[in-house]
């Protein structure tokens, strides 16, 4: 028996979420810096991430918009995140076939400049996407994958890690919720 996305029961709803050193390889994605803030990048990468989910997987539901151009804020099918180590402080490297590197600042102890991140030139790339998006699709969707899925733990030497959360943008500052479950948001 095949599997399709109209089973009895119906399959869960999944995602897939590869690594970048994949989409790099089977399907030419590079994942420099503009993959994730150059608007047009941003739709055009996706569309076709879902157009080879499609092709992959697309019995299974996946690959949806493939022939659609979405605004998606954040990456659907990639693990990135590096969005709040960069918006505290931390240097980022972008690489074409792996996902940002976060490199941590050493430092002695944590101190958080809420206002200083929110401020930031991360933030600002962040906020410029959104905006250029919007103007060009009239609305942005998705979320951005703030920070890796580790947490800071007081027993970690700190600057080594940094917190995992999600944060969804809104035209204020995006809330932080540990949650990836959109049933959460």
């Amino acid at each position: 028996m095949r599997l399709t996305a109209n089973t009895d029961p119906p399959l869960l709803p999944v995602e897939i979420v590869l690594a970048p050193d994949w989409w790099h390889a089977h399907a030419g994605i590079d994942f420099d810096q503009d993959f994730f803030f150059h608007p047009r990048r941003r739709v055009e990468a996706e569309r076709k991430m879902e157009q080879v989910a499609y092709d992959r997987w697309g019995q299974f539901g996946q690959g949806s918009d493939r022939n659609r151009d979405v605004p998606l804020l954040g990456a659907v099918h990639l693990a990135a995140g590096f969005l709040l180590p960069e918006m505290l402080g931390c240097e980022v490297e972008y690489r074409a076939d792996a996902p940002p590197q976060v490199h941590p600042k050493g430092l002695d102890r944590l101190a958080v400049d809420e206002a200083a991140a929110y401020t930031s030139p991360p933030f600002r790339r962040l906020e410029r996407l959104a905006e250029q998006l919007a103007s060009t699709h009239g609305y942005v969707a998705g979320d951005v994958n703030a920070a890796s899925s580790s947490t800071v733990r007081p027993s970690w030497p700190l600057g080594r890690t940094c917190g995992g959360a999600s944060a969804r943008y809104s035209t204020s500052q995006p809330s932080i919720s540990e949650s990836r479950n959109p049933a959460a948001r």
